[in-house]
C-alpha cells in the first residue's frame, strides 16, 4: 500500500491546482474574462467574483475536480499513481476508498482531458461545417418513416438531431481535422 501522507494536507493540494489553473491570471471560466476578484473562501479553494456576470467561483471549477466529494489530494494521489506506477483501477478504488465506477468516471474524463487534440494550424486554412443526420427509425419500404422526437429542419445543434461536424483543412500541411461541436455559432468558431 503506498500511503496518502504522501500528498500532504487538502490546502496544499488546493495551493497545488490554483498554482497550475491560474499561471496566467484568474479568468472566469463562463464568460472568460480577466475582470474578476477575491470572494471570500469556501473550504481551503479560494473564491472569486466575476464583475462581468456577477458568478462566483473556485479553483475547482471548470476542471474535472468540480462537483467531486473526494478530496482533492485524494484525486491527485490517483492521477499520479496511475499514470507513475500503473496502478490498476480495483488497487486505486480500495486506496481512495470510493467505488469502481466513480474512479473509472474520473480517470476516463482525466485521459479524456490528455487526449483532447491539438490543432498545429500553419498556413491558410479553410474551414467547413457539415450537419450529421442522426437518422430516422422506421424506413421500411411500405411505411412511413418514423421520425426521432427531436427532428428539425435547417441547423442543427448537438442536443438536436443534426449535431454540425467541422472540417479545417491546413493548405500549409496538409492536414485535414474533423471536429464535432455543441453548435455552429460565432463563438465555437472562435475557440477552433
Amino acid at each position: 500500500m503506498i500511503p496518502l501522507d504522501v500528498f500532504g494536507s487538502e490546502s496544499a493540494a488546493a495551493n497545488l491546482l490554483q498554482q497550475v489553473c491560474w499561471r496566467d491570471g484568474v479568468i472566469c471560466p463562463r464568460w472568460r474574462s480577466d475582470r474578476t476578484v477575491r470572494n471570500g473562501s469556501y473550504r481551503e479553494y479560494q473564491r472569486y467574483l466575476c464583475q462581468n456576470c456577477d458568478r462566483t467561483f473556485n479553483d475547482k471549477t471548470g476542471t474535472i475536480f468540480a462537483h467531486s466529494k473526494v478530496a482533492l489530494r485524494r484525486w491527485l494521489f490517483s492521477i499520479y499513481a496511475f499514470l507513475r506506477f500503473n496502478t490498476s483501477l480495483r488497487q486505486l478504488q480500495c486506496e481512495i476508498e470510493v467505488t469502481h465506477k466513480t474512479i473509472h468516471r474520473r480517470i476516463e474524463c482525466f485521459t479524456r482531458a490528455l487526449d483532447a487534440p491539438s490543432l498545429d494550424l500553419v498556413g491558410p486554412v479553410e474551414i467547413d461545417e457539415v450537419y450529421v443526420s442522426a437518422g430516422k427509425k422506421g424506413r421500411e419500404r411500405d411505411q412511413e418513416p418514423h421520425s426521432r422526437g427531436l427532428s428539425t429542419r435547417g441547423c442543427g445543434s448537438y442536443d438536436s438531431d443534426k449535431p454540425p461536424v467541422f472540417i479545417l483543412a491546413d493548405r500549409g500541411t496538409g492536414q485535414r481535422y474533423v471536429i464535432p461541436a455543441r453548435a455552429a455559432d460565432e463563438s465555437t468558431i472562435r475557440l477552433l
